[in-house]
């Protein structure tokens, strides 16, 4: 896949909520959201990445009681 990156999305990882925010490639706001923690709020969380980035995203997670950051693409 040799395709360019057009959005990225930071997800903040949460035990009750989790806030995502999606951006282009040069940091502009395209759209942040809350998600309900379970599976109902994380079919929904990955239901609007997907449709918002074509189903390309580049999602970056962390968690305050983690040192390190994890990465995917979806």
């Amino acid at each position: 896949m040799d395709q360019e990156r057009r959005w990225f999305v930071g997800v903040d990882w949460a035990s009750q909520a989790h806030q995502v925010r999606l951006t282009d490639a040069d940091g502009s706001k395209l759209g942040e959201r809350s998600f309900e923690h379970g599976g109902a709020g994380l079919t929904e969380l990955a239901t609007w990445i997907l449709a918002a980035t074509d189903g390309f995203p580049i999602i970056f997670m962390s968690r305050s009681r983690c040192r390190t950051v994890r990465s995917s693409k979806a």
